[in-house]
């Protein structure tokens, strides 16, 4: 359905638009608005199916404040508390989450999606400035509020495809990780070390992302702080609903019993199996991806055949033909076309739009690449 409607669909438009134009007619000119608004509209209806039918793929990340010693309480102003104390406590609260921001800001960054849309606003609307103020018109003097359109999308989805996949490489990263580290502490546990050290000599090891909050749990673990107490603020710090469930299973297990070889063994076959179906699901995605990337590209270079080395040949019988009109109908389609498309990849890919930003922007520097640079909007 999408390489019919999408794909076929506008190279037809294309060489109708072309034809017409040959023929000094221009009909199709009243249908470009129905044009422009059908893609994205089928497009919507499209994405709306894939919702329905995809599994999305879980990426959230949720950091509770539960057991977090590094925040004070503060009581209800009331009775003999001094004001002043309680104002104290509360500047302390934010002086710690403040720090706790600096120094891993983009594990903050990539947790709440907040401070990427605040700074999508500010990029989209220092384009828009840019447009309205006319740097663009000096930049970029032919098809300036196209190129600009494109501009704009680009810089204020960058941010926020910036949050979501670095919080995806995040999410991969740790998960990949979880299986050997469970493992690792199996094989320990049976030759007799107990889950204190084992988790004391695993932090020392090389496992990426993971080896950093297990130095934190051992150190939290030398301070006094119990094996399940700190494993579940190492659970907590982490915030994958995935890495919570099998540490829950090995902490839970810690408390009734010493024996934890064959809860170890369950909790890394179910991760294993976990980590099987979302490889399972890219490599389905990815050849729906590609299709998508396929059927873009020939949409392009149709459009890069038909208005260079098409319409040149005509030069031979010493006709001369005005293309800037078929270049801005087809660059239009070329622009409505590009943001669809990464949108509805994305969805096919990780069933979420945000997903589809980084396609989108590929996508809309691609039709510009072509229609300014290669194509221009000159007559032949």
């Amino acid at each position: 359905v999408y390489v019919t409607a999408f794909v076929a669909g506008p190279i037809v438009i294309m060489i109708m638009i072309l034809s017409q134009n040959l023929a000094g007619q221009s009909d199709l000119a009243g249908w470009m608005p129905l044009i422009t608004l059908g893609i994205p509209a089928g497009a919507m209806m499209m994405i709306g199916i894939l919702y329905t039918l995809l599994p999305a793929e879980n990426l959230q990340i949720s950091r509770q404040e539960r057991g977090d010693r590094e925040h004070l309480d503060v009581p209800e102003p009331g009775g003999e508390v001094d004001p002043r104390l309680i104002k104290a406590l509360k500047a302390r609260n934010r002086a710690l989450r403040m720090t706790k921001a600096l120094k891993q800001p983009f594990r903050r960054y990539i947790s709440n999606y907040d401070w990427s849309l605040v700074l999508a606003m500010l990029c989209g609307g220092g384009a828009t400035a840019l447009l309205l103020l006319g740097y663009f018109d000096e930049w970029f003097p032919m098809y300036t509020l196209e190129v600009g359109l494109c501009i704009i999308v680009c810089v204020s989805f960058f941010p926020v495809m910036i949050a979501y996949e670095g919080r995806r490489w995040y999410v991969s990263n740790v998960e990949r990780q979880m299986p050997e580290f469970l493992r690792e502490l199996a094989d320990m546990k049976d030759i007799g070390m107990t889950l204190q050290a084992a988790i004391h000599r695993i932090a020392n090891t090389k496992l990426g992302l993971l080896s950093s909050e297990l130095q934190i749990t051992s150190e939290e673990i030398r301070r006094g702080v119990s094996i399940g107490n700190a494993l579940v603020r190492m659970e907590e710090r982490i915030g994958l609903v995935s890495v919570k469930r099998a540490i829950s299973l090995v902490v839970k297990a810690s408390e009734i019993t010493d024996h934890l070889r064959e809860t170890l063994m369950v909790a890394i076959s179910d991760f294993e199996h976990y980590l099987k179906m979302k490889r399972e699901r890219f490599n389905s995605a990815f050849t729906y991806v590609a299709v998508v990337y396929l059927s873009f590209g020939v949409y392009l270079y149709t459009a890069l055949e038909l208005n260079t080395r098409f319409v040149a040949s005509f030069t031979a019988f010493n006709v001369s033909l005005d293309i800037a009109g078929n270049v801005a109908d087809m660059f239009h389609i070329a622009i409505v076309l590009g943001a669809s498309s990464g949108i509805m990849a994305g969805q096919l890919s990780a069933n979420s739009i945000l997903s589809g930003f980084k396609h989108t922007i590929v996508f809309l520097i691609a039709t510009v690449v072509v229609f300014i640079v290669f194509i221009g909007g000159g007559g032949v």
